[in-house]
């Protein structure tokens, strides 16, 4: 009997101390949207490990996801943390947009930053900063200035979503070059982007492992749509999404150079925001303004002279295979033939320019060089387009014509 009260008294002093460890835990390292439908949580885990979480309606959208840093010739930042500091905020703001479908848009948000700081030598301090709108999230990276962290040559940003189902999804392969890829849809455990690369000849540089381009975007069995993508990329290395697809993992993969950087910065320092559009139906995401919203403000004090326009183009038929660009192929797209016919397309619905690509010579020389300095006559058009021609037609119908040259990143030239 006296064994039985002893071990009672014990059960219920660890109870009491569990509960009472549980309730004194000073801070709650969550935020959620302004109409409470999302939620983002923050935590330490295991080896001093940032993780991130993301619930929506209940439901988890993305679970138990890792943040963290690999750099050249210092230690990576992925471990050994401890929270130092946490601020919660929230903003609102109506700003108004130079140009779009609307003069006006609502900014508003609720705000989370968390500091962390290594516990053992060198004792770096990164912060998290997330961002939760009603259409979504965004978080990214700050790194304070700091004596033992004056500069970064980032390696790798390993910043991970954790998917909590087998998704349907609308990508396209990861490329280093363009985003000119035809979209697949499949499932998540099926994204095979180095199968489905398409047209050979449209890059000159692959991403030699399964990654998909930004955005992606996905719909859940229970009717929710997702996209990743970033915003406000200044001075960075863009951001393409290696898939497992095994795992239902997407995890950051930077685009960098020759010897594997990714980005020198110095601090202090701000990532771009990696960004999640949430949305019930497919055409939320088009209204979304999560992205501008994440985007720096405009610094222009005069915006008067910018005139938004809507324009069609002789270029995506190149892709679709319906024409090409140089004269050889015999299907050449940029015709003064061709031409006329957009400008009746644009002139009949209310639309402002029409874009021409693939008019100057040297397109010939383009596809399948790996040196592309000199290839194209930024002047000289084929001989089955004339330039005043068209440009007289355009004025006759309203229309204005904008020249594309594509420089191929052929910097001399």
């Amino acid at each position: 009997m006296i064994i039985f009260k002893q071990t009672s008294s014990l059960l219920l002093s660890m109870f009491l101390i569990l509960f009472i460890t549980k309730c004194a835990s000073p801070i709650d390292y969550r935020v959620s949207s302004p109409d409470g439908n999302l939620t983002v949580e923050f935590f330490i885990h295991g080896k001093g490990i940032p993780y991130y979480e993301v619930i929506y309606k209940d439901e988890i959208i993305i679970d138990t996801s890792n943040l963290g840093f690999e750099f050249k010739d210092q230690p990576p930042l992925q471990d050994n943390f401890e929270i130092v500091d946490f601020e919660k905020s929230v903003f609102s703001e109506t700003w108004q947009m130079v140009g779009g479908e609307q003069s006006e848009v609502q900014k508003n948000y609720s705000e989370m930053r968390v500091t962390v700081k290594e516990i053992n030598e060198p004792n770096r301090k990164m912060r998290l900063v997330f961002r939760v709108y009603d259409d979504g999230l965004g978080f990214r990276y700050e790194f304070p200035e700091q004596e033992n962290l004056m500069e970064l040559v980032i390696a790798d940003e390993n910043t991970e979503f954790q998917l909590t189902g087998d998704h349907k999804c609308w990508w396209i392969p990861g490329d280093w070059d363009i985003y000119e890829h035809l979209y697949n849809t499949t499932k998540l455990s099926e994204i095979d982007a180095i199968s489905k690369r398409g047209d050979e000849n449209l890059a000159q540089t692959y991403i030699p492992f399964n990654a998909v381009n930004t955005p992606v975007t996905m719909k859940t069995k229970s009717g929710i749509y997702l996209s990743f993508h970033e915003a406000a990329l200044t001075d960075y290395s863009d951001m393409t999404l290696e898939v497992d697809s095994s795992k239902l993992l997407l995890k950051s993969k930077l685009v960098g150079n020759a010897e594997g950087i990714k980005a020198t910065v110095k601090t202090p320092f701000s990532t771009p925001w990696r960004t999640i559009q949430i949305a019930e139906k497919a055409g939320d995401l088009i209204e979304s303004k999560l992205i501008v919203n994440l985007n720096e403000p405009n610094k222009l004090e005069d915006v008067s002279w910018i005139k938004p326009m809507k324009y069609v183009g002789i270029w995506w038929e190149m892709h679709l295979g319906k024409s090409s660009w140089d004269l050889a192929s015999g299907k050449h797209g940029a015709t003064t033939e061709n031409a006329k016919a957009f400008i009746d397309f644009a002139s009949e619905n209310n639309i402002d320019a029409v874009l021409i690509e693939g008019w100057n010579t040297g397109w010939e020389h383009w596809i399948g060089f790996e040196d592309r300095e000199g290839v194209f006559d930024f002047v000289t058009p084929y001989p089955d387009y004339n330039l005043a021609d068209v440009v007289k037609y355009g004025k006759s119908k309203g229309v204005e014509i904008i020249m594309h040259h594509d420089t191929s990143a052929a910097v001399r030239t």
